[in-house]
């Protein structure tokens, strides 16, 4: 049975790739264009034919795992059905030359999304795909969001783990869900504190804000991981990004509360 599953997927990942090769990206691009309309939807449409395009190339390696090409394929639907759900709301594509090709053949907006489909490839955390694919369908509607910066975000999301961007989405609430206002070292002993899977967590805390995602307003810098006082914690600069792009503010209630207890825990 399972055999025959994968059999199945194994077929649908060809014909995938085949589509791809011919007539899928075209025909994705035509109806997207279509969908959202005049001379900006054509530019949407164009780059999600050339998504699925490079989505089709990358599954059709022969030597491509299964699990990565499913990754692939889940980031192109995921993408495709939030630009189309943008459209619906009312959301204007930019106008930026985000679309459009410079002088070595490439526009901005098929290299963001070439970076997306290799990240999502290779994101062995299941649960970054779907964030990913929000990423690239938002950028797409912010021209605040120059493409060097669109760029940067994607190495960015790459480098994170899936708890460190869920650290992003509780610290943008931090008020809302009781974070502690109290530095580790107050908690309790560092031997208690690095404990289990707490040192991982505090670990990731500490890396997000070394790389300026978070910072303290009006504290001065900590210099280490146990200086942390996590609910005076601020999301700033290419945090908001981040948090803006890839939606953090629908993150899963449930998710964030758990992530809290762990942050408040007190050792006994």
């Amino acid at each position: 049975m399972n055999a025959n599953r994968k059999r199945d997927a194994t077929d649908r990942s060809e014909q995938l790739a085949e589509a791809g090769t011919n007539t899928a990206g075209a025909l994705s691009g035509a109806v997207v264009g279509a969908v959202v309309g005049g001379v900006d939807g054509a530019a949407i449409g164009a780059l999600t034919g050339e998504f699925v395009r490079m989505a089709s190339t990358m599954i059709s390696h022969k030597l491509l795992p299964q699990r990565q090409r499913t990754r692939i394929q889940e980031v192109v639907r995921l993408a495709m059905a939030a630009i189309s759900q943008l459209q619906a709301e009312g959301s204007q594509p930019r106008n930026d030359g985000f679309f459009e090709a410079r002088d070595r053949g490439d526009s901005p907006a098929q290299e963001i999304a070439e970076g997306v489909l290799q990240v999502a490839r290779d994101a062995y955390e299941q649960k970054k795909v779907p964030l990913l694919a929000t990423f690239l369908a938002h950028l797409a509607f912010h021209p605040e969001v120059a493409p060097e910066q669109g760029n940067f975000l994607v190495r960015t999301i790459d480098q994170l783990t899936y708890e460190q961007i869920a650290l992003l989405a509780l610290l943008a609430r931090s008020s809302e869900f009781g974070v502690t206002e109290r530095p580790f070292h107050d908690l309790g002993s560092l031997s208690a504190l690095a404990g289990g899977d707490r040192i991982s967590l505090q670990l990731e805390l500490w890396d997000i804000y070394r790389r300026g995602l978070v910072q303290a307003p009006g504290i001065g810098m900590w210099l280490n991981w146990t200086e942390i006082a996590p609910g005076k914690m601020q999301v700033v600069g290419a945090g908001t990004n981040l948090y803006e792009l890839m939606r953090l503010a629908d993150f899963d209630r449930d998710e964030l509360q758990r992530l809290t207890a762990r942050l408040n825990w007190v050792p006994q």
